[in-house]
């Protein structure tokens, strides 16, 4: 996966609230992965569940990190 590809995709889920309510909805974290590959896949991203998973680790790490 290109990590510029998952940018493009959480800025779109960023500027587009129907996607963040989509998102906000699920509260499971295996079914929160099954929705972003869904809704990506209806927008021409293609993402694994290891990928988005991954990606969710990073972004953990680094609001860690810095404290947000």
């Amino acid at each position: 996966m290109a990590d510029n590809k998952f940018e493009e995709f959480r800025e779109l889920v960023l500027s587009d609230e129907s996607l963040q309510e989509a998102l906000r909805e699920v509260t499971e974290r295996a079914d929160f992965i099954a929705k972003v590959i869904e809704l990506s896949r209806k927008r021409g991203y293609e993402f694994s569940s290891a990928e988005v998973a991954e990606e969710m680790r990073v972004a953990r790490q680094t609001l860690t990190a810095t404290g947000i």
